[in-house]
């Protein structure tokens, strides 16, 4: 509980807006985003969200990869991501 308070006023109060620009469940696909961006020196980061149940559990959804960037990045970075540099 804290440390969901504590990352909610992080964002909240952050300085930095960061946008999501690409989601995935694919690994390798989330690596080749991150590598186009790392290139064309955008800064990214990754928000993973697992939906899944517990450890050995059969109800697990996988996980998905949030790829996101700067605010002023957005256009560029999805410039990037779909169509190259």
């Amino acid at each position: 509980m804290i440390r969901t308070m504590r990352h909610f006023f992080h964002k909240l109060f952050a300085r930095t807006k960061w946008v999501v620009v690409y989601s995935t469940q694919q690994v390798e696909d989330h690596m080749k985003c991150k590598g186009r961006l790392s290139e064309a020196n955008v800064e990214a980061k990754t928000e993973a969200v697992c939906l899944g149940g517990g450890e050995g559990s059969g109800d697990a959804f996988g996980t998905t990869y949030h790829i996101l960037v700067k605010a002023e990045d957005v256009h560029r970075a999805n410039h990037i991501i779909h169509h190259g540099s």
